[in-house]
């Protein structure tokens, strides 16, 4: 017999330009299965990329991971693709118009406590980013620019802690939305060092195609010995969303994402010495949920790491060390061998094989999605299906895990890390609040329709925005499209928005 979690949720409405944004709370149930193993098919340890298909895709991963220690890799140059122009922009130029993005927006941003910044609040920033001495790390044959994380870290478009909130008056703006905060490091990761901040408390870097500032601690100088031990050493990665570790007596978590290297019965830890440069400590793996690295590309071992990420709160950015969309599937796939980019746009693009279904309806959609009319049935585990609401946006991004019935309906499932679903009354917005990683129906709100109804709020699906593409992971990735270079300004966007 069928098992079913009915999970029950809550719908968060915040109103547009409403002075005090009282929620309303509306309780919507969400009546699908949590347990990945539902969805395995009939053949869970069957590999869905062959032996070769996934060392390819290896190969491609350590080229794009390990691409920052590259002697060839320029610190005035930042690609969210490298080797991919159209992703790329000047470092300089971006970090400038970074600074003229917010300038452009005075009054728009708020603290923590939700006080609205002063027109100026990025000044003293500025003057701190020294930028007139770009870049002022010196790369030399002693890799005098090459780093590794030796902590996890939140990575910021300025060098501050500062959050710049949106008004949370608005719907999906206040927490977690925090428009400084733009992705997360892992320990362990390899980076290129560009800019020290004036008072050397920050560092700009690049990594794994993002880029942004770090507390100068979280990383350390990688020796060429230890940065080609790294390259060639054989890997563990979680099975775990967050472990705890003892590390130099402190407190060091281990996250679902990360790679590390083994030696013998133990794992190889990073820290940074007294003098910068980077150390090693040996962590016994007794104890740890950890599997050679990379796992097998099998339904069976996709499942244990979809449920170890699951109800994953919503973390814009990687705020909190938490994800969003695009960056939980950066983590899943990471632990494959297989390199996604950072943002939804640019997994759409560049993961694999992507189908475009712009212009088709939404019975179209449905069509291929669940009853895989067609050449283009989508593969369970290995398809990215991403959401934008203009032909040329994208702004959410899922993996498709297969169909299931919902009641007597059969339904599109997949995974996604997801803030809410937008609503609409009369003129007011708001959102159908998830606010975690979950396995939801495609188009997110079909089985809360009625609720929602029956509160006077119309659902806006995501079967029926404009823009929906399909894209095939481990297809076609390695043969990457060259392009015109896109503008500072766009990039910018690009930047600031993940």
């Amino acid at each position: 017999m069928r098992s079913v979690l009915y999970f029950i949720g809550t719908l968060l409405c915040l109103m547009h330009y409403q002075v005090s944004a009282t929620p309303v709370m509306v309780p919507v149930p969400l009546i699908l299965q949590q347990n990945v193993q539902a969805y395995l098919g009939d053949h869970p340890d069957t590999p869905l990329l062959s032996k070769s298909e996934q060392n390819a895709q290896l190969a491609y991963f350590k080229q794009q991971y390990f691409q920052p220690w590259s002697d060839s890799t320029s610190q005035t140059q930042f690609c969210f693709v490298p080797g991919v122009s159209a992703t790329c922009a000047d470092v300089k130029q971006t970090e400038t118009g970074t600074l003229d993005f917010y300038n452009q927006r005075p009054g728009t941003y708020y603290d923590v406590h939700y006080v609205q910044l002063p027109n100026d609040w990025t000044v003293t920033i500025a003057q701190n980013m020294q930028l007139d001495t770009f870049p002022n790390i010196v790369c030399d044959q002693n890799g005098g620019c090459k780093g590794m994380m030796v902590e996890n870290a939140q990575l910021r478009s300025l060098p501050t802690k500062m959050a710049a909130y949106k008004s949370f008056s608005f719907s999906g703006e206040g927490y977690p939305f925090d428009y400084i905060q733009l992705s997360d490091l892992w320990l362990g990761t390899p980076v290129q060092m560009l800019q020290y901040s004036k008072d050397q408390r920050w560092i700009l870097i690049k990594g794994q195609g993002v880029m942004g500032w770090v507390p100068a601690n979280d990383v350390a100088r990688v020796s060429p010995a230890l940065a080609d031990y790294w390259q060639h050493a054989a890997f563990v990665t979680p099975t775990a969303r967050t472990q705890n570790m003892m590390i130099d007596h402190n407190n060091e978590t281990l996250y679902l994402g990360s790679i590390l290297p083994i030696d013998g019965s133990d794992f190889v830890v990073p820290v940074r010495d007294g003098k910068g440069n980077v150390g090693t400590i040996l962590q016994t793996k007794s104890g740890f949920a950890l599997a050679s690295w990379p796992l097998v590309t099998t339904p069976r071992n996709f499942a244990m790491q979809i449920h170890a990420l699951l109800a994953m709160p919503y973390g814009w950015g990687g705020k909190d060390f938490h994800s969003d969309c695009s960056g939980t599937l950066r983590r899943l796939f990471l632990t494959f061998g297989i390199w996604l980019p950072r943002s939804s746009s640019f997994q759409a693009q560049y993961a694999g094989t992507k189908i475009s279904l712009v212009g088709k309806s939404t019975s179209e959609r449905k069509a291929i999605l669940i009853n895989h009319a067609g050449s283009n049935a989508p593969a369970p585990f290995l398809t990215l299906i991403a959401f934008g609401h203009s032909t040329t946006s994208t702004s959410h991004i899922g993996l498709y895990l297969g169909t299931t019935y919902v009641g007597a309906q059969q339904e599109a499932v997949m995974l996604n890390e997801v803030w809410g679903v937008g609503i609409k009354k009369g003129d007011i917005s708001g959102r159908a609040w998830i606010g975690q990683s979950a396995i939801t129906p495609v188009g997110i709100g079909e089985n809360i329709q009625s609720a929602l109804a029956q509160a006077g709020w119309q659902l806006n699906s995501l079967w029926d925005v404009a823009n929906m593409s399909l894209t095939t992971v481990g297809t076609a990735q390695l043969s990457h499209r060259k392009a015109n270079r896109m503008s500072g300004q766009v990039f910018v966007k690009q930047y600031l928005s993940h």
